[in-house]
């Protein structure tokens, strides 16, 4: 055997690894995800804008549906506010607005004063502070010529300087004829009104109901509502409503009616008998006005009954100027 023979035989069997070389592994299986096509550049910028897009848009919707939640939430609010102002002005301004049809005048003896005539009338009695010239504009009431100018002094320190009159014409109700005028004023903190309703006495002297004028409550109140008495004649802001609660819950056998009187922040609720004089003559107030009326009711407590809650037990006057006889006698 040839040396080149042997050299030959020696290099085939061993590895052919030099000193220093790295072990030989050998043949190895590929690692599992290898050799996947890769997503290009493209396709990744393209996927990362999505991304942002999707996100942004979820922003802008959830940005949008909270902003309606605020606008919801704030309407409820403000119509709660602004209804009862609403209410309020319709009853006002349903004899200002000359585009409405007057209301049938009743048959009167006597010709009612003109609009320049009637404002004169009232601004010279908002000024009298002499009690002699009193029984010349005004049909006191219970009241004594020196109450009467001691209200009309204290409205000028509490309500502020009047700031316009304006004519109402005929505003006829319970059963009298009556010309009004709307008195406005400053007030200390917001602005305030005053009824001048002007009608004609036994002879046809026009003259200021001072009643209705200063909203006479007889007794205060404040002795009424701290049960100093049982019962009070009030002027005041009547609506339909639906507050059935304690014993006035079965409405099958109660009316509820919303009452407000600008004098105090409360709002009321007073029950009349179904089926009873005293609801045919409410119901009756609100043939010319569906949403409030002006009424003098005499209302009184009922033991079971919450301290906002009384029973309507006369229908005195159809707005606040009472007439001879009360307003619920010709429904009985």
């Amino acid at each position: 055997m040839k040396l080149e023979d042997v050299r030959r035989a020696i290099r085939r069997n061993s590895h052919g690894r030099a000193p220093g070389d790295a072990p030989s592994l050998g043949r190895l299986a590929r690692m599992p995800g290898t050799g996947l096509p890769k997503v290009s550049k493209r396709k990744l910028k393209s996927r990362k804008k999505n991304q942002k897009r999707q996100r942004q848009l979820t922003l802008l919707i959830w940005s949008s549906l909270l902003g309606l939640a605020v606008i919801a939430v704030m309407g409820g609010v403000f119509g709660l506010w602004l209804l009862p102002k609403m209410n309020q002005s319709a009853t006002q301004s349903s004899h200002t607005n000359g585009s409405a049809e007057p209301p049938d005048r009743l048959a009167s003896r006597f010709p009612s004063p003109t609009e320049s005539e009637a404002l004169e009338m009232v601004k010279s009695a908002l000024a009298l502070r002499n009690p002699l010239a009193v029984a010349s504009y005004f049909r006191p009431g219970g009241s004594t010529p020196q109450q009467v100018v001691d209200f009309l002094q204290e409205l000028d320190a509490t309500e502020g300087p009047i700031t316009r009159f304006a004519w109402l014409s005929s505003i006829d109700a319970n059963r009298l004829s009556i010309d009004g005028v709307l008195v406005s004023l400053n007030g200390k903190e917001n602005p305030t009104t005053r009824l001048a309703l002007l009608t004609p006495d036994a002879v046809g002297v026009w003259k200021i109901d001072f009643d209705a004028l200063a909203r006479t409550v007889t007794p205060s109140w404040d002795d009424f509502l701290d049960h100093t008495t049982e019962s009070a004649q009030v002027r005041v802001f009547v609506a339909r409503d639906s507050y059935y609660n304690g014993p006035f819950k079965d409405d099958n056998k109660w009316v509820c009616y919303g009452i407000t009187s600008p004098d105090r922040e409360e709002i009321f609720y007073g029950y009349c008998r179904r089926d009873t004089a005293q609801h045919a003559a409410m119901e009756a107030l609100f043939v010319r006005e569906t949403q409030m009326i002006r009424a003098t009711l005499k209302i009184q407590y009922h033991e079971a009954a919450g301290p906002r809650q009384f029973v309507i037990s006369r229908i005195l006057a159809e707005d606040w100027a009472m007439g001879e006889t009360d307003f619920d006698v010709s429904f009985d």
